[in-house]
């Protein structure tokens, strides 16, 4: 397995949690070399496989694990599994649709050049796809994701 990222030496603490700045090592999808990128607790918590990435101030530790093609960005905080969900390959990219809960346990989602709440995903799909299989397919997965991270 090639490392695509390393822990810097920036670090922080979040709630208990002592928390690494990334940075890649190599190029991989959109990511370059040398790109600074989010924060977590060990290597354990973004896979060196795949075009998975964390970038601003997302973070993930304890048992959160972001892997595949996941990207985890504005203010993300993966703790555990159930805090984020990803669908794909979809839609008319075939890329992969990542939501996950911020720190205000709202929902955002990010998928090829977008990111934004669920809400603006979900407007931007009807905008771009009318009711085309692209868009049924994207609103398919934003009903799921409002579903399994939904605290009820």
């Amino acid at each position: 397995m090639e490392k695509k990222y390393i822990l810097t030496e920036e670090t922080k603490e979040v709630g208990g949690h002592i928390l690494h700045k990334i940075q890649a090592v190599r190029d991989f999808g959109d990511v370059q070399k040398g790109d600074l990128g989010g924060w977590v607790e060990s290597e354990e918590n973004l896979s060196h496989d795949g075009d998975c990435w964390i970038s601003g101030n997302g973070r993930v530790s304890g048992d959160g694990r972001v892997s595949s093609n996941a990207r985890i960005g504005v203010n993300a905080y993966i703790s555990s599994p159930r805090s984020y969900f990803v669908q794909g390959p979809i839609g008319s990219r075939d890329d992969f649709l990542t939501c996950y809960l911020d720190k205000d346990k709202k929902i955002y989602a990010v998928t090829g050049c977008f990111s934004g709440t669920l809400e603006e995903f979900e407007k931007k799909v009807k905008e771009t796809h009318g009711s085309n299989k692209h868009a049924k397919q994207y609103l398919k997965a934003a009903e799921a994701a409002r579903v399994m991270l939904s605290e009820d």
